[in-house]
């Protein structure tokens, strides 16, 4: 196989079981030789070079004159003989090899951004030094990269990306940490240049200072590693960049790397809710999710560990994309902290967190993980150790004793107000899960309890309508008796609860009409209590009435029975079997009897008509049965 030069890329060298010959160098030029050595095409090759499964057919001569490596490797073979040698680890693989042949050949060498890691490696591997020939592949390699520190800010990143694929021999050789520390220093200076600009013309603004960070540097380090990238971040701190620039190209950064972190707002009114971009998982390589983990988890423990503060809402996207690619137990958690540090400058849109969990039944939002914020929130606004250790951008926010509404505890009580009327239109929230949430807070939180009422009130006009939905079902069905009488205990029961509640919480939208329902409301049961007095008092005279009644029935009737006993010896006078005399008329008796009635009336009860009628009417009653057996026992004699 006959190649040119040109012919010996990067893909061809790396196919398996490939060879190569000295003559696939005969279409060089000769004014592109070495002037201390010529190629001859005549002579046979004498050396195998193989390297990660391509091997190469050469010389020993014009690589052992450059490389000390292969020069140890061939000393004590004999001349004429094939030698054979395999390099294993070689850096870059056959295709660093090719270039280093190609300069042992006599091949100018183009170096650049690109390769030059690539040659100082594999110099370093093959001990192209000084020792070995003059203005060596090592001695040249250094040139380029003292000479890259003056470059522009893009060539030392390409410079470092291509040592992501060169490591440990580069670090070794601290490639990495001078193309990091140039570019640190590149950065700082053009941000201090650009930030006397500003002010020499116009007063600096923020959202130019980002606009430039986004546009200019921190598009040229986007795409290295993490691991490179962060050491960049505390390189320009240690060099004095601000806050606000690590802060913004790390928000960068982490949004051109992570997938779908991009946020995606809709309205919560319209049935939906702040969800993230939509990604079909199943479409991403599980590779490519695997390193989103690894990426995603790095960003959060230099968040954490650096302290570095970003916005409220970039969090809450991390959060969201944590749950998305299914990263750590730990690095949620470590997020939801770093949240609820700064819950108070979140926006109602940012809690608006879609619940991942996919049951049945389930809110749309996430209630629970709002819930461990709030508690987080409060439980570090007390934390002693962490108010001392943290960020002064935090500590002024963060003072307990201002009662402005800029107070961070006044703010997260308004938020949440705010959440709880955006969930209560969920069917699904279930009162405890309501009441939790609503009650975590402190009373300090709230300066007013409107926020609060107008949840509740949605929260109830939500349950009212779910209720009435379901009473449809038993429309023009038969139902027994006992359950007739049970639903409607329970509708009289649920009537006088809502009266109640809704007069006594759930107000109108000004605060006068809540004061005015609650007087009313007060009234209402004065009046009802005072009702209550008169029913007891008629109560007591009613029973009162009663025994006085049973008590004079007793006396009038122990009368009775000794006033007949009277009467019967009188009668029994008459009988005409009794001393002879004479038989008396039906007439005259009844006379008699009315004659000896009439002597008993002042015992007559008084003391109510109802009584006194019920007394009279008992009176003539025994009166009649007793007359009626005195005139049949007459009758009988």
């Amino acid at each position: 196989m006959t190649i040119s030069p040109n012919q010996l890329t990067t893909s061809a060298m790396l196919a398996s079981a490939q060879t190569r010959s000295a003559s696939d160098f005969a279409s060089l030029e000769q004014h592109h030789l070495s002037a201390n050595w010529s190629p001859q095409l005549d002579v046979p090759s004498d050396i195998v070079v193989c390297v990660a499964g391509a091997s190469f057919l050469l010389h020993r001569s014009p690589l052992t004159s450059r490389c000390g490596l292969l020069k140890m490797l061939v000393m004590e073979e004999r001349e004429g003989e094939t030698s054979r040698v395999e390099l294993e680890g070689l850096p870059g693989g056959a295709e660093g090899f090719e270039s280093a042949a190609k300069f042992c050949y006599g091949v100018p060498l183009e170096i650049t951004n690109h390769n030059v890691a690539l040659l100082r490696c594999v110099a370093e591997f093959l001990d192209m030094s000084e020792e070995n020939g003059e203005a060596n592949l090592i001695f040249q390699t250094e040139n380029y990269l003292e000479d890259l520190s003056t470059k522009t800010l893009k060539d030392i990143v390409e410079t470092l990306q291509s040592c992501e694929l060169l490591l440990p021999m580069a670090e070794e050789l601290y490639i990495v940490r001078r193309c990091i520390d140039w570019i640190a220093a590149k950065v700082v200076l053009e941000q201090d240049i650009q930030w006397n600009q500003k002010n020499a013309i116009v007063v600096y603004d923020s959202e130019l200072s980002q606009s430039y960070h986004s546009e200019c540097w921190v598009d040229d380090i986007s795409g290295l590693h993490i691991s490179f990238f962060q050491r960049i971040l505390l390189a320009m701190r240690e060099r004095g960049l601000g806050a606000d620039g690590i802060a913004g190209a790390l928000v960068s950064y982490t949004q051109k790397s992570i997938i779908g972190l991009c946020r995606r707002k809709n309205s919560y009114h319209n049935n939906t809710i702040l969800k993230p971009n939509k990604i079909n998982l199943s479409d991403i390589p599980a590779a490519t999710r695997h390193e989103q983990r690894i990426f995603l988890e790095t960003i959060v423990r230099l968040l954490s560990k650096e302290k570095i503060a970003v916005p409220v809402g970039f969090l809450i996207d991390l959060l969201r994309t944590a749950y998305i690619i299914e990263t750590t137990l730990a690095c949620k958690l470590d997020l939801e902290k770093l949240i609820s540090a700064q819950l108070h400058d979140a926006t109602l849109d940012d809690l608006l967190l879609p619940s991942f969990t996919k049951q049945d039944g389930e809110t749309q939002c996430d209630i629970g993980l709002i819930h461990r914020l709030i508690a987080s929130f409060i439980e570090l606004q007390y934390d002693d150790d962490y108010q001392y250790n943290m960020p002064e951008v935090y500590e002024e926010a963060h003072d307990l004793s201002n009662s402005s509404p800029e107070n961070p505890m006044l703010k997260v009580g308004k938020l949440l107000d705010g959440y709880l009327a955006e969930i209560a239109r969920d069917a699904n929230l279930s009162l405890s899960k309501f009441i939790a949430l609503a009650d975590i807070l402190p009373n300090c939180a709230r300066l007013d309890e409107d926020g609060l009422y107008r949840a509740i009130d949605i929260y109830l006009k939500v349950l009212y309508f779910e209720r009435s939905r379901l009473n449809k079902v038993m429309t023009g069905r038969v139902a027994s008796e006992n359950v007739i009488n049970h639903t409607a205990d329970t509708q009289i029961q649920h009537k006088m609860s809502n009266g109640l509640v809704s007069a006594a919480l759930w107000p109108k939208d000004d605060y006068t009409s809540v004061r005015q329902e609650n007087i009313e409301l007060k009234l209402e049961v004065a009046k009802m209590r005072m009702r209550l007095s008169e029913l007891e008092k008629d109560h007591l005279h009613m029973k009162l009435d009663m025994e006085k009644a049973h008590a004079l029935h007793e006396s009038i009737h122990h009368h009775h029975q000794g006033l007949l006993q009277t009467f019967s010896k009188s009668i029994s006078k008459f009988n005409p079997f009794h001393n002879h005399k004479p038989k008396l008329s039906f007439y005259s008796c009844h006379q008699k009897y009315n004659r000896g009635q009439k002597s008993h009336s002042h015992l007559e009860p008084h003391e109510s008509p109802i009584m006194k009628a019920s007394s009279q009417a008992s009176s003539f009653e025994a009166q009649r049965n007793a007359f009626s057996s005195i005139y049949e026992h007459h009758l009988l004699s």
